[in-house]
């Protein structure tokens, strides 16, 4: 009975190790300044710009510059769908309207973050949302 009990304290110490390493992995790769390309929610439009991430005080803190307006953002990361993917989530305001981008995370062929996403309403309907892409200046 007591080895049983030292075997799982074991694992459940390793495993929230792993997942607290898996986290730190995840907030050191978004880090960085990205070329943005989109699509507007509810149109055609197109648009582009750059965006920052910065991670300070156990939070992410974005700067985007679309169209030579530079607008501020907060983002977490966070697990979705049946096998719990995790997704970078940002949410912001433009022209009073309130916004949620919602990033798969991969990389670019030199291992660099590549970052595509749905943009859409945070508190209402969506029914043709933007699209967003982001790739790391160099």
């Amino acid at each position: 009975m007591k080895k049983t009990s030292i075997l799982l304290i074991s694992i459940l110490v390793s495993v929230s190790i792993f997942s607290q390493e898996e986290d730190n992995f995840l907030q050191e790769f978004l880090i960085g300044n990205y070329s943005v390309i989109g699509k507007m929610v509810e149109s055609d439009d197109t648009y582009f710009g750059t965006m920052k991430v910065d991670f300070n005080n156990k939070e992410f803190k974005i700067t985007r510059t679309i169209k030579g307006k530079t607008i501020k953002a907060n983002g977490k990361i966070k697990k979705t769908g049946p096998e719990q993917t995790q997704v970078f989530v940002i949410s912001f305001t433009e022209n009073k309207v309130l916004y949620e981008i919602t990033y798969l995370i991969d990389t670019d062929f030199d291992n660099y973050g590549r970052l595509t996403g749905y943009r859409y309403y945070k508190n209402s309907e969506t029914e043709n949302p933007g699209l967003e892409a982001l790739f790391i200046k160099h």
